[in-house]
């Protein structure tokens, strides 16, 4: 009976009807990104905003930073973990969006750590992308419910530096945030995005579209 239901799969979707093709055969799909990029902007979830969010005017400065920052996140581990034919960052995102109206600032903790915290200190705003990866949440084991410890000090410290930070926060379920949600002005939980979803995220935090998603 299991292999009468694939088979009957494989014959509804003509997968027997032409030779197989090798390599990427969505590679360049412009309209299969569109619908990635709708399917992101409505999974959003904003879990906290103390009148940080959207970030506009007067607010130009924009500092992008943290382990998420680029390159991009876009999936969990195991089965989840697909390769897309392109990936945007969310650093791409707002450097995309934000030509014209915002300066956006970007350092690397692992090469610069003084470099993170001078430009979240100076900035007008911080957007600190963290959570967990591929690596640290799969479908093979359980993971932790708190994120590294030197991610959680890293966003505390960047916090402390500024506190007009919001957290975008990728993860598959809940995550402790007890030690650090005080701290910041506004979190966004944006699950495993896909590969448009840093679009839709930056589109978000400067308010272009609207933070649609609910917790399950």
């Amino acid at each position: 009976d299991k292999v009468r239901r694939f088979l009957r799969l494989v014959v509804c979707f003509g997968w027997l009807d032409h030779p197989r093709e090798t390599g990427n055969p969505h590679g360049n799909d412009i309209a299969g990104a569109s619908v990635a990029l709708d399917v992101a902007r409505e999974s959003c979830v904003l879990l906290k905003d103390d009148g940080l969010l959207p970030i506009s005017a007067p607010r130009k400065k924009i500092a992008v930073i943290g382990p998420h920052a680029h390159p991009a996140i876009t999936g969990g581990g195991g089965s989840a973990l697909n390769k897309s034919w392109r990936t945007i960052s969310i650093l791409d995102g707002f450097r995309a969006l934000a030509v014209d109206s915002y300066t956006v600032l970007h350092a690397d903790a692992s090469v610069d750590r003084a470099k993170v915290l001078r430009i979240a200190r100076d900035a007008d705003a911080v957007v600190f992308c963290c959570g967990f990866t591929p690596v640290t949440e799969c479908e093979e084991a359980d993971r932790a419910f708190s994120m590294d410890a030197e991610m959680e000090k890293l966003l505390i410290e960047t916090a402390e530096c500024n506190p007009a930070t919001v957290v975008v926060l990728t993860a598959g379920g809940n995550v402790d945030m007890s030690a650090w949600i005080d701290k910041v002005k506004a979190v966004l939980h944006v699950w495993y995005p896909g590969q448009e979803g840093w679009t839709a995220v930056a589109e978000i935090i400067l308010g272009l579209v609207n933070p649609s998603g609910r917790l399950p």
